[in-house]
């Protein structure tokens, strides 16, 4: 490990519309600026997440903020191969498994490939995702094609307090804050993650990336002067090659790494199944009404988690 530091870009726009200080975008804008290419996860038409590569600062936007689903990836590999063996400068980012997949098909270094890896939590699979926009919709009386925008991190409400948010071509809008959301609690409690999330081996960087990036959760104890609730990016420099690239990233406050995983602990350990998932799985694979299903299992509370069970199984 090289460095930790704490960052935002000075553009408001794109600090807003990142999920936290757009550390990114920045590092991004730099190697397109170069003539480079650079890679993430967007939408498609139809509201999957999938990656691509994009080659403007205009088109960054699509790759901007987090999207909680694992994306497909596979097929954008040999594009990226070949982009690199060209000489051409790139910038791949995704979550630990991503980089480290890239890294072994490579087989080698290259020093025009920068990987930037998000500290990750988990990824729920595309399925899930799937069978609940799909419920979202109906519940709404819409189809996919009314979406407009999906912001699984909108900070309209704030950094610390954001909200999931699905947005309509004809100017109206869902919005949850993230706890009152099914989608999200499902996801924050582990429910939803793939199998493969619970015994991750890329935790601290060992996923081959060049920098991890990461929301500086616990910046209101740890640096308090530089919190303002608009998003701080963590940056986690792990190579030589990472340091150059983040060079021209701003030092707001340097770090420490036991600070990291007190409030970030997913950047060092991996999430732990909880006994409620195989339940809360089997339930979803009935697909009547998954976001009821989401519901039943992210409840606190016993009594209305059995009253919600009880309405589930006689609305069936």
């Amino acid at each position: 490990m090289e460095e930790i530091f704490a960052t935002w870009v000075s553009n408001e726009n794109v600090r807003d519309t990142s999920s936290s200080g757009g550390a990114f975008s920045a590092l991004a804008v730099e190697v397109i600026g170069a003539g480079g290419i650079v890679y993430g996860a967007a939408f498609d038409k139809d509201f999957n997440v999938v990656h691509r590569g994009v080659e403007t600062v205009e088109a960054l936007a699509s790759l901007r903020s987090s999207k909680y689903v694992f994306s497909s990836f596979a097929s954008v590999l040999p594009e990226v191969k070949s982009e690199v063996e060209s000489g051409r400068r790139v910038l791949f980012s995704g979550v630990p498994c991503q980089i480290a997949a890239l890294r072994k098909m490579l087989g080698r270094e290259y020093d025009n490939l920068l990987c930037v890896e998000v500290i990750c939590h988990g990824s729920p699979s595309a399925g899930l995702w799937n069978l609940y926009l799909d419920r979202l919709c109906q519940e709404h009386h819409r189809r996919r094609s009314d979406i407009a925008a999906i912001s699984f991190r909108d900070k309209s409400t704030g950094w610390k307090t954001y909200s999931f948010t699905v947005r309509f071509s004809d100017g109206s809008a869902v919005s949850h804050p993230y706890t009152d959301n099914p989608y999200m609690m499902a996801f924050l409690r582990d429910l939803s993650l793939r199998e493969g999330c619970f015994r991750c081996p890329f935790k601290r960087g060992q996923s081959g990336a060049d920098i991890t990036l990461g929301d500086f959760w616990g910046v209101e104890t740890v640096a308090p002067s530089i919190d303002n609730n608009r998003g701080v990016s963590l940056v986690i420099v792990h190579t030589a090659r990472g340091r150059k690239a983040a060079a021209n990233l701003r030092r707001m406050a340097s770090v420490d790494e036991h600070d990291v995983i007190i409030h970030n602990p997913s950047y060092a350990r991996t999430a732990k199944e909880p006994p409620a998932r195989k339940p809360f799985l089997k339930m979803l694979a009935k697909k009547s009404d998954p976001i009821a299903a989401m519901r039943i299992y992210i409840e606190r509370k016993p009594m209305k988690r059995l009253k919600l069970r009880l309405k589930y199984l006689f609305s069936r």
